[in-house]
């Protein structure tokens, strides 16, 4: 309900969807009284977690491919993935063996993926981010959104986003290399630890191989925020500076699948979640599910 995003209600919004994170045993947790969707025919999750958090989520994902392999006369699956749904898929496809994804697994197309990570990412941490919900401050969800185990997920990767200067300061330079100094200096240093469960998760991406036949597709040419510069507080509002990608994600972390897919294709102009409403990039996914279904 977007009403319990506008101001005056959202600080309840943010204090029943935060996580709490236990430091001492390593685990997150929701609120006392919150309760996560259960999976259905397809296979949604609860954004807020990543795969150390979610191993239910895993158990399930596979049964549903091996049911849905069964109900379809034994034709093995095309898994179809958006945003950090790519990185999940990506992990999934990880744990399995080569034999189960041989039989069930025909091919896997990522839309939009976002396995490097995101610059965005270094501001919601940072300063927090409105997501542009007018009347909202950033900083109003900043201490939710740190919560969250995937954004830490999704923070720029360092050998993806190599040397590229992503924050500064009056101080200094940040990188994706500099994530712990990022973390002391925004006064967030228990971000080192929970950056630890999940910065490995997948291994090295440019070597990264999900196993199965791969046909990539994301947005490009759409201004997405690639650098920001304070010259105060992290608290402030920082200029931004923009670079390519598809307004979300990155460009750089876009074009990792290039090291693994059977077929890439960029759609110009299009944004993170409108490729989805591109009648050519659905004829495509079609397509290669189709090619299952005949062999």
């Amino acid at each position: 309900d977007a009403k319990q995003l506008v101001p005056g209600a959202v600080e309840c919004w943010c204090d029943n969807v935060q996580l709490i994170y236990d430091e001492e045993k390593d685990v997150f947790s929701n609120q006392p009284g919150t309760h996560a969707a259960r999976l259905s025919a397809a296979a949604p999750y609860d954004f807020r977690y990543a795969p150390p958090s979610m191993e239910s989520f895993e158990t399930e994902l596979k049964a549903l491919v091996e049911e849905t392999y069964a109900a379809n006369d034994n034709t093995p699956v095309t898994m179809v993935s958006h945003s950090m749904g790519c990185y999940h898929a990506l992990y999934f496809l990880q744990q399995q063996s080569q034999e189960w994804k041989d039989t069930y697994v025909h091919a896997w197309v990522p839309i939009s993926p976002a396995i490097g990570g995101t610059v965005n990412e270094m501001k919601l941490f940072a300063t927090g981010s409105s997501e542009g919900i007018p009347g909202v401050s950033s900083n109003t969800v900043r201490g939710e959104q740190r919560s969250y185990e995937s954004n830490a997920w999704l923070l720029p990767d360092a050998a993806t986003y190599g040397d590229d200067v992503l924050v500064s300061t009056t101080d200094r330079n940040y990188t994706a290399s500099d994530l712990d100094a990022f973390f002391t200096d925004i006064d967030f240093a228990v971000g080192t630890k929970i950056r630890a469960r999940v910065a490995d998760l997948t291994g090295s991406l440019a070597t990264a191989s999900p196993g199965v036949p791969v046909y990539c597709y994301y947005g490009t040419g759409v201004d997405t925020e690639a650098f920001y510069e304070y010259s105060g507080s992290f608290d402030d509002e920082p200029v931004v500076t923009m670079g390519d990608g598809d307004g979300t994600v990155n460009l750089k972390s876009l074009e990792l699948c290039k090291g693994f897919s059977e077929e890439v294709k960029a759609f110009p102009g299009e944004t993170h979640s409108g490729l989805l409403d591109s009648s050519e990039l659905q004829a495509l996914v079609v397509s290669v599910a189709t090619i299952a279904a005949s062999n």
